[in-house]
């Protein structure tokens, strides 16, 4: 299952843990997880998807290793 987070701008989110945790404000990023992160909608896959799923699932798996190298060169700009 996959569940959704309440907070729209969960790299937001993250920045503010890692804060929080630097300056001593938790002792653990899962302690500041589990403080600041709030749970919204779960999802389930639906069985008789699980082809479309797998599909989608290899041409990430494809796309990603080039991504990865264009996301570096804009990196070295």
């Amino acid at each position: 299952p996959l569940q959704r987070t309440r907070q729209a701008e969960a790299g937001a989110l993250g920045a503010a843990m890692l804060a929080a945790t630097a300056i001593g404000e938790f002792a653990s990023l899962e302690d500041a997880a589990d403080s600041m992160v709030r749970l919204a909608d779960a999802f389930e896959p639906v069985p008789h998807q699980r082809e479309a799923y797998a599909s989608w699932y290899e041409r990430h798996r494809a796309l990603w290793p080039l991504m990865r190298e264009y996301a570096r060169g804009l990196a070295r700009m």
